[in-house]
């Protein structure tokens, strides 16, 4: 009996043995299974970039593309068709330049078509968090420059080559552009060029080649007003511009054959809004008595209308008043070379004898008409007064 005894208390150790820990003292935590990952902080990232560039063969178009991260710098990547981007696109601390040549609007396998389209992908990182990342597709469509049109050939042969009759171009921009002669009776010319509706700015000029010419045209800032534009037009940068357009007449005629051939031209001219203009001294000097009293020439560059003048008082009524009249205004209708202006008296009196020996600036506020046709393009514009 006693034997049995011992023999069972033997088993019931043996037993608890097996069930011992054997990680005993190993400190440590339980994980699910599969083993979950948590997820990284994704950065936020922005890209501002058009979707859609339209350009033209042998032309230039420009576009804003910027990125911005909330840490460290902004890194921007460019592929084409997965592909370093081509010659005729390059990018430069923001602005994009599209200059397609001759044959990039030309796609291989539709070589009928008269455009070819192109993917930017734009990939941005940044510098510190280079896992994150945000993407943007841009499409150029790149057309192809329009052949020169011509008309009939005319009595003699005569054909006259211009490729830029229809044409967008800015106020205050400078263009330049090649007209070509040929003729069956008179291969090297001369030839008589003449143009009906001759817009103001524009010169024809001959060049060493008889049969070349070259012409130039300036819009000034009054080219486009609120009461003559047509339309508004969307300039390179996608921003809505008013326009107006200039139609003239070109003429060219073979005096030995008596040949005439003519090509119509259509352009917009995109408005380029200016601040209001102001003549006066560079600085004024103030009376014995502290009290200066002057007038300012304000002119209005789009030609449009005589601005609004107002004159922003001192900081504090200690230092004097400010009263500003208007004296004269002019023209009262449209007159080349002379923008609508006004004419104000200023009169500040009551400054302090602080003043005396320093030179205060005086503020005035000028408003000419917007493209909404209200006096909303204001600038601020500073006198220097020497007391």
């Amino acid at each position: 009996m006693l034997k049995n005894l011992c023999l069972v208390t033997a088993l019931l150790a043996i037993t608890a043995g097996c069930h011992s820990n054997p990680y005993a003292g190993v400190n440590g935590r339980l994980l699910p299974n599969p083993i979950q990952q948590k997820p990284g902080t994704q950065g936020v990232f922005t890209i501002d970039a058009p979707a859609l560039v339209d350009v033209i063969e042998t032309q230039t178009m420009t576009a804003t593309v910027t990125g911005t991260v909330d840490a460290g710098t902004p890194n921007l990547d460019f592929t084409l068709n997965g592909a370093a981007l081509p010659s005729w696109i390059d990018y430069n601390n923001g602005t994009m330049t599209f200059k397609p040549q001759v044959g990039d609007g030309t796609d291989p396998g539709d070589p009928q078509a008269t455009a070819r389209e192109y993917q930017i992908n734009v990939t941005l990182t940044s510098s510190v968090n280079p896992l994150s990342k945000a993407s943007h597709t841009i499409v150029v469509v790149v057309h192809k420059m329009p052949a020169a049109p011509t008309g009939p050939t005319g009595p003699g042969g005569i054909t006259v080559a211009y490729a830029d009759t229809s044409l967008q171009i800015n106020e205050g921009a400078s263009y330049t552009g090649t007209i070509k002669v040929t003729s069956t009776t008179s291969p090297s010319g001369p030839f008589n060029v003449s143009v009906t509706n001759l817009p103001p700015g524009l010169s024809i000029t001959s060049t060493s080649d008889p049969t070349v010419f070259t012409v130039k045209y300036t819009p000034n800032y009054a080219a486009v007003t609120y009461a003559n534009h047509y339309t508004m037009c969307t300039d390179a940068n996608f921003y809505q511009r008013m326009c107006s357009s200039v139609s003239w007449t070109l003429v060219v005629s073979d005096p030995r054959s008596g040949g005439q051939q003519q090509v119509q031209v259509r352009w917009d001219v995109l408005d380029i809004r200016q601040d209001a203009a102001l003549v006066s001294g560079a600085q004024l000097k103030a009376t014995a008595n502290n009290v200066a009293e002057f007038d300012v020439y304000v002119s209005d560059p789009n030609g449009e209308v005589a601005p609004q003048v107002t004159a922003q008082q001192p900081n504090f009524g200690s230092q004097g008043t400010i009263i500003a009249t208007v004296s004269a205004t002019g023209p009262s209708t449209p007159t080349p070379g002379i923008p609508p202006y006004v004419l104000v008296h200023i009169v500040w009196s009551g400054a302090p004898n602080s003043f005396r020996g320093t030179t205060q600036p005086l503020s005035l506020v000028a408003c000419v008409y917007d493209d909404s046709g209200f006096y909303g393009q204001c600038s601020n514009k500073t006198i220097n007064v020497q007391f």
